[in-house]
């Protein structure tokens, strides 16, 4: 039976970045400009950099106070690097 990978943790970095582990100890930075650029929800998540460093993760989705979420699922660790017309991903080395 093969497991559903999920966000385990999220370190919030530069706005709009942040650097996501996910159950499989995989670790990714993620741009989340596509995600949080349109939609009433994320109009705090994209100008407040304060409150984009809320950010939480619960059951494996990002998560804000104000309600706002984003749930990656797992095509987002099908390759090193991958351009969706939703993100843009890379990898990030352990000790870099």
């Amino acid at each position: 039976m093969t497991q559903l990978i999920r966000v385990q943790s999220a370190t919030p970095l530069m706005p709009p970045r942040i650097r996501v582990v996910f159950t499989n100890g995989e670790q990714r930075e993620i741009d989340l400009t596509p995600y949080i650029a349109s939609g009433p929800i994320f109009e705090p998540v994209r100008t407040d950099p304060t409150f984009f460093q809320s950010v939480a993760v619960d059951g494996g989705t990002l998560t804000w106070p104000n309600g706002a979420d984003i749930d990656f699922g797992q095509y987002i660790l099908w390759s090193y690097q991958m351009v969706y017309t939703h993100c843009t991903v890379e990898l990030v080395k352990d000790g870099s």
